[in-house]
């Protein structure tokens, strides 16, 4: 069935025209044709002067264009079109007359909110209509996209929103800034690995950034994620959140460059917790190290330094490694032997020891 959307009057559909008698021998040269239209239903109406053209008396005979106009495509419903002509049999068609076609995607899926921007948007929010919804951050983490009007084909993420002034803050600038002519349309969206997105609540410290009142108070939510200011003051930056309170401050690894303020955007993303683990305090403890791994670290420092510096210089790094290894391991106290470890060389020529006694103290070094 053909789909023709409502108010399409320039909307034209294919007609054979064929033979009265045998009903196969295409028709030519029909310019006069009688069209009747029924539309959801109602009664037989006459659609006078219609527009029609034929296409190829040659190459496609019998086959004519039918523009509808106005009456026909009026109002959604099936609608259904006789046409004859002298000598010719009746055709009729049938055509679903409809507010949103079936291969028009986009207008087929339903807004969240959609209508006229208001008067006084600017590059980093859009004014919607009051009909919008009035509760704070309704539309955060929604797809604003402008599809009229001042600045259409541009669409953003919206950041936050205040519902007193109908004002969605995006979180990247508009490049032409909506104004009252621009059509809008919001969208549910979930296409973004988001935690959270909204604008800093208050001006941030050098190494913190307070985050909007949506976001969660519950302490060390985002511990391990990354916050990038996307717009405002700060903007480009990404810090890792090493802390983060139940009063919404996550304190960030390393400082700001630009410290963040209240016109700041910002998205933390659940990215960085592998790298925040890896260099978190106790990641690795003292059992991790075994005493044979203690003396191939040794050894391979030994063996790789004594190649490019002199003997001295690397014994005397080494031997600080040992002892800051041997510091944080437990050495077994009682009756337990001492604890040594051996150093040597690249061809396994004793180079001196290190030892410690069966209480944990630190002896002296002492060479071969």
């Amino acid at each position: 069935m053909i789909e023709v959307k409502v108010g399409d009057s320039a909307q034209k559909v294919p007609v054979k025209m064929v033979d009265s008698i045998d009903f196969a021998t295409p028709e030519t040269g029909v310019t006069t044709p009688t069209v009747y239209y029924s539309l959801d239903g109602g009664a037989a109406t006459l659609l006078s002067t219609p527009t029609w053209s034929e296409l190829s008396a040659t190459y496609m005979p019998g086959c004519y264009l039918l523009t509808l106009g106005a009456g026909p495509t009026a109002s959604p419903g099936p609608l259904l079109i006789d046409v004859v002509a002298t000598g010719c049999a009746h055709t009729s068609l049938l055509i679903d007359v409809v507010a949103n076609l079936e291969s028009d995607t986009y207008n087929h899926i339903q807004p969240l909110q959609a209508g006229t921007a208001q008067a006084g948007s600017t590059y980093n929010n859009i004014l919607l209509a009051t009909s919008a919804s009035a509760v704070n951050d309704y539309y955060i983490g929604c797809l604003v996209t402008i599809i009229s009007g001042t600045g259409g084909g541009q669409c953003r993420l919206i950041a936050d929103y205040i519902g007193s002034t109908r004002s969605a803050v995006v979180q990247d600038p508009w490049v032409t800034a909506p104004d009252n002519t621009s059509v809008y349309r919001v969208e549910s969206f979930s296409g973004i690995l988001l935690a959270d997105t909204g604008m800093a609540a208050a001006p941030g410290g050098s190494n913190n950034i307070t985050l909007a009142p949506s976001a969660p108070a519950v302490a060390d939510t985002y511990v391990g994620h990354t916050v990038f200011i996307s717009g405002g003051t700060g903007i480009g930056q990404a810090r890792i959140i090493t802390a983060y309170t139940n009063t919404r401050i996550a304190t960030v690894s390393p400082a700001w460059t630009n410290v963040p303020d209240t016109s700041s955007i910002y998205m933390v993303l659940p990215v960085g917790r592998v790298y925040f683990n890896a260099v978190a305090t106790d990641s690795i403890d003292a059992l991790a190290f075994k005493q044979d791994a203690i003396d191939e670290i040794a050894h391979g420092v030994i063996t790789h330094d004594i190649s490019d510096h002199t003997t001295s210089l690397t014994l005397g790094w080494a031997i600080n490694l040992i002892r800051k290894i041997l510091r944080n391991r437990t050495v077994e106290t009682g009756t337990s032997p001492d604890a040594v470890v051996t150093l040597h060389d690249d061809d396994d020529s004793v180079l001196g020891h290190w030892d410690w006694d069966d209480s944990g103290k630190e002896r002296t070094w002492t060479d071969a």
